[in-house]
């Protein structure tokens, strides 16, 4: 039996639909995409975008428009599977035409992307990265093409998507290409004045919107001056192994095999671009390392389909098998674990309250699961004392860190143990 692109893209299929269907929102990156989508389709303004009763412009909008598709199309806003559904088909998206674009090797390349971590961890969420991907192999595509048109919604979709990386990173690798595979005027014509005039008014939009254009300078700041994820230098040296386990374990020793295996230019110089921005980038992050998931793969692919076995492609799949498999305890766990069922359990009790005051762990997920705008407090007391009647207060916080337990007002549910406060009180 032989492995095909089509029984590839089943097993991505397969995997990330389960993935998404069974994962709790949990990361901080996700709860933002859902919330801000699950606001647009309420206010029924794509263009105004809100996180928790503040703007939301620090991200292009094309991941927040992905998510409020289906939400608008099913009426099913706190559905996590509807928000993720054109994410899952972007990623299965991109893994098609990433293996239409390397050529003979294309089964290899694409097991090797698919049997990631990277891919296990965020292909399935709701989240920029894989719709960033997507529109960098749109652009690279297009350059092997030497389709401009093609390049340029490629590049728009990553600049949508990611910001200014979109551009960066295509173009450049672009120019040092040209000198071997050289593309003529019409094509770069074509690939930057559509990808200019869509970065052009997302950019003039901001500008001329007063909380946009701040928004936009917090994150500019955030992002190349000032900020939270400082890593060093080296971070990408071994952040991108461990998001390329566990395929990496399938590669042979690189020195002698690379000699007898030319490696195609064009991932090469993609990888080496992208690589030598992130490291130069003050902001370093473990999922900025998908960027450079896609050309590692295909250089990866390139090598194992001329030193492994049929064999190992078979492995290759089982493992995806096993991991598909895996996903389904591990999620239910994790869905426990974030006191879901108790946030869903009291949403009915709390609908009524003109103000819902929460305690504790990330305030995104209450928003997530009660389906309305929060106040947010680490403190019961102080969530306690600034209720006004009516009101009502959530508490999911460690023990050690509650500090109502002598409040007059009882709770109405309970769940207390020894990790986990969980508590609802209703102010009379």
């Amino acid at each position: 039996m032989t492995i095909s692109s089509r029984g590839i893209l089943f097993l991505a299929a397969v995997f990330l639909l389960s993935a998404a269907a069974l994962r709790p929102p949990v990361r901080q990156q996700e709860l933002r995409v859902l919330i801000t989508a699950r606001n647009m389709v309420e206010n029924r303004d794509p263009l105004h975008l809100e996180f928790q009763n503040r703007p939301r412009y620090r991200k292009p909008p094309f991941p927040y428009w992905a998510a409020a598709i289906p939400f608008a199309v099913t009426g099913l806003y706190q559905s996590v599977l509807a928000g993720r559904l054109l994410f899952v088909a972007g990623t299965v998206l991109m893994l098609h035409i990433f293996m239409r674009n390397a050529g003979t090797n294309r089964v290899w390349a694409g097991m090797c992307l698919l049997s990631t971590y990277g891919i296990w961890r965020f292909g399935s969420l709701a989240e920029t990265d894989m719709l960033n991907m997507l529109g960098m192999i749109l652009a690279f595509s297009g350059w092997r093409k030497h389709s401009g048109l093609l390049s340029a919604t490629g590049m728009s979709v990553a600049f949508l998507s990611k910001g200014p990386a979109g551009l960066a990173i295509p173009l450049i690798s672009f120019l040092i290409l040209q000198s071997k595979q050289a593309h003529n005027l019409r094509y770069w014509l074509m690939a930057t004045l559509p990808t200019l005039l869509c970065a052009g008014a997302w950019t003039g939009f901001l500008y001329f919107n007063p909380e946009a254009r701040i928004a936009l300078g917090n994150e500019l700041h955030a992002t190349f001056v000032h900020t939270a994820h400082t890593n060093p230098a080296a971070y990408y040296l071994y952040t991108l192994p461990l998001m390329m386990l566990p395929v990496l374990l399938f590669c042979p020793p690189f020195p002698r095999q690379l000699r007898r295996a030319p490696l195609c230019t064009t991932p090469v110089v993609w990888f080496a671009v992208t690589f030598v921005l992130l490291t130069l980038t003050v902001s370093k992050q473990n999922h900025y390392a998908l960027m450079l998931m896609p050309p590692a793969a295909w250089i990866l692919g390139d090598v194992l389909s001329k030193f492994r076995t049929p064999q190992s492609l078979k492995a290759l799949c089982l493992l995806l098998l096993l991991a598909t498999l895996a996903e389904i305890p591990r999620n239910r766990y994790e869905a426990d674990a974030i006191s879901a069922r108790f946030l869903n359990n009291a949403r009915p009790k709390v609908a009524e309250a003109p103000v819902l005051h929460v305690v504790g762990v990330n305030s995104a997920r209450f928003d997530f699961h009660l389906g309305r705008h929060v106040e947010n407090t680490d403190s019961a007391t102080h969530a306690l004392n600034r209720a006004a009647p009516g009101d009502a207060i959530l508490v999911v916080q460690r023990p050690d860190r509650f500090d109502a337990r002598e409040h007059a007002n009882p709770p109405l549910m309970e769940y207390d143990d020894d990790q986990w406060i969980r508590r609802m009180y209703r102010v009379p």
